[in-house]
């Protein structure tokens, strides 16, 4: 008389294994991808964000504010920026601690570029106030002041390849 086992085989169980393994493979990769584009996403804030506080400051002073990496310090930016009449005037703006902003102005101070990259997404987020919308470039690695290109009347980020 044979005795019928309760159980599964080892044969059974591996499978399962096996399948468990593939798609835990292919939820890790939809979930890296997922952290790039929110990563992205939050360098887009930002730079609109910087933005925006750009434009309330031309608004005010007809100047643009330069900002640089070493203007941040934990997410950030208080500048003292020196007014053409004389004196100077308070920039400030906070944002993400994860995410470093390069504006640069023009000679006269009335164009300027903003490039900005979050430490953990793979593209820089570019604006130019003398060009429509959003342009993007592929990088790795952290962000510089080099990384955003010199203010002219033009469309500065005309190089880039991403719009």
């Amino acid at each position: 008389m044979r005795k019928e086992s309760a159980g599964f085989t080892l044969i059974e169980l591996m499978i399962v294994v096996a399948i468990l393994g593939i798609l835990a493979a292919i939820a890790s990769v939809q979930f890296s991808a997922y952290r790039m584009k929110a990563f992205n996403g939050a360098s887009v804030s930002s730079v609109r964000g910087l933005e925006l506080a750009q434009a309330g400051f031309y608004t005010e002073y007809f100047i643009y504010a330069p900002v640089s990496i070493a203007d941040q310090a934990n997410g950030l930016i208080n500048k003292a920026v020196a007014l053409p009449g004389g004196g100077t005037a308070p920039f400030i703006l906070s944002y993400s601690d994860k995410i470093k902003t390069v504006s640069k102005t023009s000679s006269n101070p009335s164009s300027m570029v903003i490039v900005g990259k979050h430490d953990g997404g793979d593209r820089l987020i570019g604006v130019d106030s003398d060009s429509p919308g959003t342009k993007f470039s592929l990088k790795s690695g952290s962000t510089t002041d080099a990384d955003a290109p010199a203010s002219t009347s033009g469309d500065d980020l005309s190089s880039w390849p991403f719009q």
